[in-house]
């Protein structure tokens, strides 16, 4: 070997790509700032929604006659649905984008709002009310969407305010469905919301970031329909029992049902390969 070549510095190694991220680590604070924001409030839709039709009641029975002590299923219908699609979103938006089900959800709520505010029919004011429940899915999502875009020190104090919310469901919902009511029919609060989602789903998109992140697994979907129908029997009874009587036969089988639609899911999410969540989390926590 020639000195020459002897001299020749070693061929150097290619640096790793970086590895893309929609993290917002460059952005403004006014920019982090109205993502939150946006997020904040789509989140808000469900609960704020859930708080002003809840103390209309009196106010929409008597525009469906014949329906009396059943228009509780108008709420009641609205936590079941809630609760039997909040895991399954959770997870499809894992694996398909995390603002994309946001987006779904918000589309789900503005269809069954619509329905809400025209129909004349129980039983599609009941469907409308089960597609807004979706919405409820909306601060699951919202927590994985924050983790993924927001610089770290801004995770925290975000998923908190996810949390609490900014008090609109529990302050603002209530003066202004009041108020709608003294001037305007129960209508005129589907109205209402339909015209606010109409307004933050454009913000979604324009204001938002999409996570890149994706997990590569396929979607349990006999998990998923064990998982949402034992939880929806489970509501169904907890919903019910007073007025059917806890102790009851027929109100047990709901019970017993959804109980053993969700042992079976536990039997078959520890069995799959790609379970619709990890129950090793749950039986063997590590610290």
């Amino acid at each position: 070997m020639s000195s020459a070549q002897a001299a020749e510095p070693p061929p150097s190694t290619p640096a790793p790509a970086e590895t893309h991220t929609a993290r917002l680590e460059g952005a403004s604070r006014l920019r982090i700032f109205a993502v939150i924001l946006v997020v904040v409030l789509f989140a808000e839709i469900a609960s704020l929604q859930y708080t002003m039709v809840a103390s209309a009641a009196r106010d929409i029975s008597p525009s469906f006659p014949g329906v009396g002590a059943d228009i509780s299923w108008m709420v009641i219908i609205f936590g079941l649905v809630g609760g039997a699609t909040t895991p399954l979103f959770g997870k499809m938006s894992d694996l398909w984008g995390k603002r994309l089900m946001m987006l779904i959800a918000g589309a789900s709520f503005t269809v069954g709002t619509l329905i809400c505010a025209l129909t004349s029919s129980w039983a599609f004011f009941l469907v409308g009310r089960a597609l807004e429940a979706v919405a409820i899915t909306a601060p699951t999502v919202a927590y994985g969407l924050f983790r993924d875009i927001l610089p770290r020190r801004y995770i925290p104090a975000s998923i908190g305010v996810i949390a609490t919310g900014l008090g609109m469901s529990a302050l603002f919902a209530p003066l202004l469905g009041g108020w709608l009511l003294d001037h305007y029919s129960w209508r005129s609060l589907f109205w209402f919301m339909l015209i606010f989602v109409l307004v933050m789903l454009p913000l979604l998109v324009l204001v938002v970031p999409e996570s890149p992140l994706r997990s590569d697994q396929r979607l349990d979907v006999a998990g998923a329909l064990l998982l949402a129908v034992g939880v929806g029997l489970v509501l169904l009874y907890l919903s019910n029992g007073a007025s059917w009587g806890w102790g009851r036969p027929t109100a047990w089988g709901w019970l017993v049902g959804g109980l053993l639609l969700l042992v079976a899911f536990v039997l078959v999410e520890r069995r799959t390969s790609q379970p619709i969540m990890d129950l090793e989390l749950l039986f063997s926590p590590r610290c």
